[in-house]
């Protein structure tokens, strides 16, 4: 894992981006799952965060790489949630940054289940493209849909979609 992190914090006018190579890490995402709030904090500021700009709330998923960030965290009044980005892509993409969903996760073994789920459908769809069997286009709806079927309702943020209750 490159451990690349994204943390969104929700203010007056808008969300607050900042990047940070190490943010990603195990150790730090691990905190950020079993914290309360105030752990959860305390394992952001841990890390060396870097401005990145401002945008709203449903445009978030469009600021996010979808191929180089492993973990996004929204901080906000209720606390910290977390969703990792899964690129939907199986060609090099002209709409690298938006061709991809931002997944909420709740604990680490959510974190590893979906981390599992998403390189066996990457693999299985590679495999098909490979031998011809399907094109990279219909191979990235069987994965979105592989993905719409596996996480529970209300867990895939598209971009444009508001970010809802627990943001």
């Amino acid at each position: 894992m490159g451990e690349r992190a994204l943390v969104a914090v929700r203010g007056e006018r808008g969300l607050d981006i900042y990047y940070a190579h190490r943010g990603g890490a195990e150790e730090c995402l691990a905190q950020v799952l079993d914290a309360p709030v105030d752990g959860q904090l305390r394992a952001l500021a841990g890390v060396t965060w870097r401005p990145r700009g401002r945008c709203e709330p449903a445009t978030l998923s469009d600021r996010v790489d979808h191929l180089d960030t492993d973990v996004v965290y929204l901080v906000s009044t209720r606390g910290v949630t977390v969703y990792l980005p899964v690129w939907l892509g199986f060609a090099w993409p002209a709409d690298r940054l938006t061709a991809g969903v931002l997944v909420r996760v709740e604990t680490p073994r959510e974190c590893r289940a979906l981390r599992a789920m998403v390189r066996f459908w990457k693999d299985v769809c590679h495999e098909a493209i490979g031998l011809g069997w399907v094109d990279a286009t219909l191979a990235r709806d069987l994965f979105a849909l592989a993905l719409r079927v596996y996480c529970p309702p209300g867990r895939i943020r598209a971009s444009g979609s508001s970010l809802g209750a627990e943001g």
